[in-house]
C-alpha cells in the first residue's frame, strides 16, 4: 500500500475523498517497526502533551562543507532531526559553543 500525504492549511478542511481515504486507513492493522514500535502502558503514560508554541519548529539554512552534510546524510533517515538535537544540546552546554568560536 502507497503512502499518501497532504497538507492541509489551518483552518482548510479536508476533502470528501479525503476523508474516504481517511476512514479506509482505520480499516488496516497497525504495523509497527523499528520507527514505530508498539509501546507499553507503562511507555505511554510518559508521553506528556507539549504546548504548540513549544514544539514550533522553522526551516533554517546554514552553511557546510560537504563532506560534513555527506556524514550527516550517511546517518539515515531522521539525520535532519539528530542535528537540531544536537543543536539544542550544544544550547545546554555554552562550553561547547565556546570551543567552537
Amino acid at each position: 500500500m502507497a503512502i499518501k500525504k497532504t497538507t492541509l492549511t489551518d483552518g482548510q478542511k479536508p476533502t470528501k475523498a479525503q476523508l474516504k481515504r481517511i476512514a479506509k486507513a482505520t480499516q488496516y492493522p497497525v504495523a509497527y517497526d523499528e520507527d514505530a514500535p508498539k509501546l507499553s502502558v507503562a511507555e505511554l503514560a510518559e508521553f506528556k502533551r507539549v504546548k504548540d508554541s513549544e514544539r514550533e519548529t522553522v526551516i533554517c539554512s546554514i552553511r557546510v562543507p560537504k563532506q560534513t552534510l555527506d556524514y550527516w546524510k550517511s546517518l539515515g533517515k531522521g539525520y535532519t532531526g539528530i542535528m537540531a538535537r544536537l543543536l539544542e544540546f550544544a544550547q545546554q552546554h555554552p562550553e561547547l559553543i565556546k570551543e567552537c568560536m
